[in-house]
C-alpha cells in the first residue's frame, strides 16, 4: 500500500509544487465593518466574516483569514527517513492528519493552525461560545484515498479517524515549522473532531470554547491549535483546505461570540 510522499510528487509531479509554491500574499483583514443587532447568537457554519452584534447585545467575531494572514502548515515525520522531519507545508493549500504508509514505511502528519486576529477581542472579555470549521477536500493529490473512515471504506477495519484539537503552547511560524521543530501542545481543555462520515467533502465543527478563552486572556500566549490523530495507527487520514486554497469560503473559520 502507497502513499503519495513529497519525494515522489517533487520528482515525478513537478506541475503540482506542494510545499514550496509561493503565493501573493493578500494584504485585506477577514473582519468586515461593525454590523448593528442583526445577527442571532447562534453560532453557524453559514456566519460570514466580519464583527457583529448579537440580538441578544453579544459580540459575534467571523474570522476566515486568507493567505498571509492565516497560519496553519502541516508537519510530518517518518521513523525510516529522518529526511520527512525536515519538511515544511507552510504554502499548501490543505492541511492534513495522517498515518499511513509509503513502500511499508509508516509516515505520520499533524497540522497547525493559528487565527492571530484573536487579538481584536478584549482581554477581559468573557467567551460566550467559540467554534472552529474546517472544509473538507473535495479531491487531494497528497491524499488521493481522501479520508480513511466513512460507510463503505476499504479502510474501516483499521479504526476511526476522529482528532484531537489541542492548544499549542510554545511559538512556530508556517513558513518555517517541520517536525523537527514541532511546538508543544497540552492535553489541558482539548477537543475532538468526530470521525469523518464521507471520504470528501467532510465538514467539520468542533467546539473550542475552552482553549479560545485561554487565548484570549493571555493574547501573548496564542499559539494556535494542533490537529492529531486520538489513534495515530495506519491506516488513517483526513484533508481539509487550508488559508492559502483560492476558494474563501473553503479557509478554516473560528467563530467566536464573547461579552
Amino acid at each position: 500500500m502507497r502513499y503519495l510522499t513529497f519525494k515522489t510528487i517533487t520528482a515525478a509531479i513537478m506541475l503540482l509544487p506542494v510545499f514550496f509554491f509561493s503565493c501573493k500574499k493578500e494584504s485585506i483583514s477577514s473582519t468586515a465593518a461593525y454590523n448593528p443587532a442583526n445577527s442571532p447568537d447562534e453560532i453557524s457554519i453559514n456566519d460570514q466574516p466580519g464583527v457583529y452584534k448579537t440580538t441578544s447585545g453579544s459580540t459575534k467575531l467571523v474570522l476566515q483569514p486568507g493567505d498571509g494572514i492565516g497560519q496553519d502548515a502541516w508537519i510530518e515525520y517518518s521513523p525510516n527517513d529522518p529526511n520527512y522531519g525536515t519538511h515544511n507545508a507552510g504554502s499548501a493549500d490543505e492541511i492534513r492528519l495522517l498515518a499511513w504508509t509509503d513502500g511499508g514505511i509508516p509516515i505520520y502528519s499533524r497540522t497547525l493552525i493559528k487565527f492571530s486576529e484573536l487579538s481584536q477581542i478584549p482581554a477581559t472579555s468573557k467567551i460566550k461560545k467559540a467554534t472552529l470549521f474546517l472544509y473538507g477536500l473535495s479531491s487531494s493529490a497528497q491524499l488521493p484515498q481522501g479520508n480513511s473512515y466513512y460507510p463503505g471504506s476499504p479502510y474501516n477495519n483499521y479504526g476511526p479517524n476522529d482528532a484531537y484539537v489541542q492548544k499549542v503552547t510554545s511559538k512556530w511560524d508556517e513558513n518555517t515549522v517541520t517536525w523537527n521543530t514541532i511546538p508543544s501542545t497540552t492535553v489541558v481543555k482539548e477537543s475532538l473532531i468526530p470521525p469523518s462520515t464521507l471520504q470528501w467533502n467532510y465538514n467539520a465543527s468542533v467546539d473550542v470554547t475552552k482553549i479560545v478563552d485561554d487565548l484570549v486572556q493571555k493574547p501573548t500566549k496564542n499559539f494556535g491549535f494542533m490537529l492529531s490523530f486520538t489513534n495515530e495507527l495506519v491506516y488513517r487520514s483526513m484533508g481539509f483546505y487550508s488559508s492559502e486554497t483560492t476558494n474563501a469560503a473553503k479557509r478554516p473559520k473560528l467563530v467566536i461570540t464573547y461579552n
